[in-house]
């Protein structure tokens, strides 16, 4: 299934974010792996809902606890179409939330990678007026 985007909006919904990091509304389908509060070791499907040079938030069905450590390997296409699967990239849970079925989780990168395939502008770069 081939998704649209429209990237003048993405780039003018990036210039609008004025929180730590800019974020970007783009679903990527990912693997949240894991330790459990025994120790059983997990495996289970995601997909971000949107993501930031630091990070992503991103919904799973498995139950997420703030201050777990998981390993995210993200699914995307490359810029020829092909796809693509990053190495397991740690990340740290900030915050969890629940909406009806669905575990929300706020996760932010412990080492500086680009696995979204995306440039983020610098957090103070000037924004651009539209033409």
């Amino acid at each position: 299934m081939a998704v649209s985007i429209d990237w003048n909006e993405l780039a003018e919904e990036a210039r609008q974010d004025r929180r730590q990091g800019r974020r970007v509304n783009l679903n990527y389908q990912i693997e949240v792996r894991g330790a459990d509060e025994f120790g059983a070791f997990y495996s289970c499907p995601a997909r971000t809902r949107n993501v930031s040079k630091n990070g992503c938030c991103f919904e799973t069905e498995r139950k997420i606890k703030q201050g777990e450590v998981v390993s995210l390997q993200v699914m995307r296409r490359n810029p020829n179409g092909e796809k693509q699967t990053t190495r397991p990239l740690i990340f740290r849970i900030c915050w969890v939330a629940n909406e009806e079925n669905l575990w929300i989780a706020g996760a932010e990168m412990t080492e500086q990678v680009e696995p979204w395939g995306i440039a983020f502008p610098p957090k103070n770069a000037p924004s651009k007026a539209p033409k």
